[in-house]
């Protein structure tokens, strides 16, 4: 089995080289963040005119349940392919399968627990937004090692331009959407486009081949990968 271990130590040249990267990394993200918050602002103004506090409700209880689980399904994934140096090539493609292969689990999870949350929740409508959602996770999925990789090799301008699009998307398909009349469904398809766009492009500019996954050459990954979580 491959093992995984630290490079050598870097020179003086090399962390100022890794420091500047960091420094414009720290950059770019906070750039970013800031410039999609106020245009978020801003839609959501927009988006509270024309939808009630039950639509906001329907989505926020989707919310628990998705958030828990994509919590899970990712399994620190992407924090052990930051982190650990010495994976290759090909571990790197049999973690990228896994990651799929639970953004399917995901799915059909959510497909499973719909309805008992529906009764749990007391809310008829529910059920189906939970399935809906559940695509989200294989949407994430897709993206979790290119974006890794991405982010492992201080590409933080693409991920921050590509952030930067889907925070944007996301706001003005919600805004049309709830114009349009589709109450909650503007806020579960607004998160999922902008969500699959996002996913997109980082594979895009970011892919990476898949490879069968074998335990015994990502036990080390692994327990990495659950000591994040």
């Amino acid at each position: 089995m491959p093992t995984l271990k630290s490079g050598p130590p870097l020179s003086a040249d090399e962390h100022k080289k890794l420091d500047r990267s960091f420094i414009k990394g720290v950059a770019w993200t906070g750039a970013a963040k800031w410039s999609i918050q106020l245009f978020t602002w801003a839609m959501t103004l927009v988006v509270a005119r024309l939808l009630t506090p039950g639509d906001y409700g329907i989505m926020a209880m989707a919310a628990v349940y998705t958030g828990l689980l994509e919590l899970m399904t990712e399994f620190g994934i992407g924090s052990s392919i930051v982190m650990l140096s010495g994976l290759s090539e090909n571990q790197i493609a049999q973690i990228n399968t896994l990651s799929i292969l639970l953004g399917i689990a995901g799915l059909l999870m959510s497909c499973v627990v719909a309805m008992p949350l529906g009764w749990f929740f007391n809310a008829p409508d529910l059920p189906k937004v939970v399935a809906v959602m559940g695509l989200g996770f294989i949407i994430n999925s897709l993206q979790t090692v290119p974006a890794a990789l991405l982010q492992k090799e201080h590409r933080f301008k693409a991920l921050s331009v590509i952030g930067t699009i889907r925070g944007v998307a996301q706001s003005c398909i919600v805004v049309l959407l709830a114009w349009l009349g589709f109450r909650y469904w503007s806020l579960v398809l607004g998160t999922l486009i902008s969500s699959a766009l996002g996913a997109g492009l980082i594979v895009w500019v970011r892919r990476h081949r898949l490879a069968i996954p074998r335990l015994s050459s990502l036990t080390h990954a692994l327990k990495f990968s659950g000591q994040v979580l």
